[in-house]
């Protein structure tokens, strides 16, 4: 699934996995801005591990700039307190019609 979006936030860390390794991880908060929405303001928040994570310096170049990502899997969850919410994992994204991520290219 493909999803044009603004960036509106993002960071990237390292987390550890429950074996122990280490692994980059990068969390954006997009707005999408498709055609689907119809004017509608929708937020979500898309996670990217691994290979597809971004660099401080490729997050820099994409924040408040429209891209396009693919999206590779898509859950829900409930929440603690009985919310429902939209888990979205993230390969490649594309600004300009170019990938962002180094690996990609």
């Amino acid at each position: 699934m493909k999803l044009l979006a603004k960036v509106l936030h993002g960071s990237t860390q390292t987390i550890t996995t429950k074996k122990g390794s280490k692994l980059e991880k990068t969390r954006l908060k997009v707005q999408d801005v498709g055609e689907e929405v119809n004017g509608d303001l929708l937020a979500y928040w898309i996670d990217f591990l691994g290979e597809n994570a971004l660099s401080d310096a490729e997050l820099s170049t994409i924040l408040r700039e429209e891209v396009e990502i693919d999206i590779k899997r898509v859950s829900a969850s409930a929440g603690d307190k009985g919310g429902a919410f939209l888990n979205l994992t993230g390969g490649a994204v594309f600004h300009q019609g170019h990938p962002v991520q180094g690996r990609a290219r």
